[in-house]
């Protein structure tokens, strides 16, 4: 029996968190990097979420649990471009 999408998304906010704490940050990667990581660790991910999930499931949950990047805006009398 599949966990919920509620226990889905809380255990890989865990491991986003896991991740985080050994210096690698998925906020900061793009899709293919995203992608790489996933399937170079698909066995851990599979253990953290406890069911063998696919890798495309697995980027999946990864794009919606990672915080978005930040973005730069810019202060009165400033422009963002020279």
């Amino acid at each position: 029996m599949l966990p919920t999408r509620k226990t889905q998304l809380s255990r890989m906010s865990a491991c986003l968190s896991d991740l985080t704490d050994n210096g690698i940050h998925p906020a900061t990667l793009g899709h293919r990097a995203l992608c790489d990581l996933a399937r170079r660790n698909l066995e851990y991910f599979q253990s953290m979420l406890g069911y063998d999930a696919g890798l495309r499931e697995v980027v999946a949950l990864i794009d919606r649990t990672r915080d978005p990047a930040p973005v730069r805006t810019p202060r009165k009398g400033q422009r963002m471009f020279p």
